[in-house]
């Protein structure tokens, strides 16, 4: 057994120690339209630069910064960002957040599964440096800047219509949002998926199927 293969099977044994020890109780993200209507800010603003960073490009803004332009909230925030060739799979993305291997804290994973995130938004599509991005947003309590507020839902459909040229970036987007929800709800059953991955890795990147596009984990 080489060292690389002990490597890889080690860390996917520690995901899957994590997923069975999890109860499996937590209830689904609810998708908020407020906080995919600042993950698409970045979006717009990082991927038509090529840029890879949690940073806005005028280098200050952070997604705290983003979230307070549409939103008050209350709780916790987190933003998590996956960037890769061609694109994979909705699953490869959960895949890659629950492994989590490029963070000791595994931070993306935690917040997965972090009770108090009951907010989800994500927001993907090309970009100009590493085909795709991915960006996601998790909060405990989103609540709309004017409370009397009447359809954010409808702005936030008019935001996006302004970039995302793609239409199944949206279903993708879906895709990923349901994903997430069937793993909080039952983490057992994503196991065999774990296990079947193992073959795709090289290092800390993981190919899809067809080893046309692939993620860093």
């Amino acid at each position: 057994m080489s060292l690389t293969f002990l490597i890889l099977f080690l860390k996917l044994l520690e995901a899957k120690k994590f997923l069975v020890s999890q109860p499996g109780f937590l209830k689904p993200f609810e998708f908020n339209c407020l906080l995919e209507a600042a993950a698409l800010d970045h979006y717009e603003d990082i991927a038509r630069k090529g840029l890879t960073t949690h940073k806005s490009s005028n280098g200050k803004d952070t997604y705290k910064d983003r979230i307070e332009r549409h939103a008050k909230w209350g709780g916790s925030i987190f933003e998590a960002i996956l960037y890769g060739v061609k694109r994979p799979t909705a699953r490869d993305i959960v895949l890659a957040w629950v492994i989590d291997d490029g963070f000791e804290s595994r931070c993306h994973r935690k917040n997965i599964f972090f009770p108090d995130h009951k907010q989800f938004a994500i927001a993907c599509g090309p970009h100009s440096s590493t085909d795709f991005c991915v960006i996601a947003l998790f909060g405990a309590q989103i609540l709309p800047l004017d409370l009397e507020q009447v359809d954010p839902e409808k702005e936030a459909q008019e935001f996006k219509k302004s970039f995302l040229q793609e239409k199944d970036w949206t279903k993708f987007s879906r895709d990923v949002f349901d994903l997430q929800n069937k793993i909080r709800s039952n983490p057992k059953a994503f196991i065999p998926y774990l296990e079947k991955c193992l073959g795709r890795f090289k290092g800390k990147t993981l190919y899809s199927e067809d080893s046309k596009s692939y993620i860093l984990t």
